[in-house]
């Protein structure tokens, strides 16, 4: 390709594929791309900084980039902002620390541990966690009620 962009396709993970695009890239700049993609190597923690541009532009339907996400929680924040003619550039960056998640596929995330920005941080996490469990879990025995009534 011109400029000399290389795609590659690689289907035995995202670590394995990280490997292999730094060693393609020999030091320079590694990208990715594909809300599906993106939302994985985010969840692994191996996202640094992410470049996004805001057009306004009608799309429809389709993924959500960051739905079930908390991004402060994985450690980033914004970094800068710049505004073009046609679009917004925001660039986040990760900071020390944050939640790590495990991606367990068809949209499921499950958080493995808490790297604190500094003890408050991590306790808030957890708080929030917690309260998610404790909602998920009535939700679940409602369900389960209901179920057990209508049969």
């Amino acid at each position: 390709m011109e400029g000399g962009t290389i795609f590659s396709f690689v289907t035995d993970g995202i670590e394995s594929a990280l490997e292999k695009a730094k060693d393609a890239a020999q030091g320079k700049e590694v990208r990715i791309g594909g809300v599906s993609v993106i939302r994985q190597f985010l969840a692994a923690g191996l996202i640094d900084e992410m470049h996004l541009a805001f057009a306004p532009v009608l799309l429809g339907e389709g993924e959500h980039l960051f739905s079930g996400m908390n991004l402060h929680a994985l450690g980033f924040a914004p970094h800068k902002t710049i505004m073009g003619e046609n679009a917004m550039h925001v660039f986040i960056r990760k900071m020390d620390g944050g939640t790590e998640y495990k991606y367990e596929g068809g949209g499921k995330f499950t958080r493995t541990k808490t790297l604190s920005l500094n003890k408050q941080a991590a306790q808030h996490a957890d708080e929030r966690q917690k309260e998610a469990d404790r909602i998920a879990k009535e939700k679940k025995e409602k369900a389960e009620a209901d179920e057990k009534r209508s049969t």
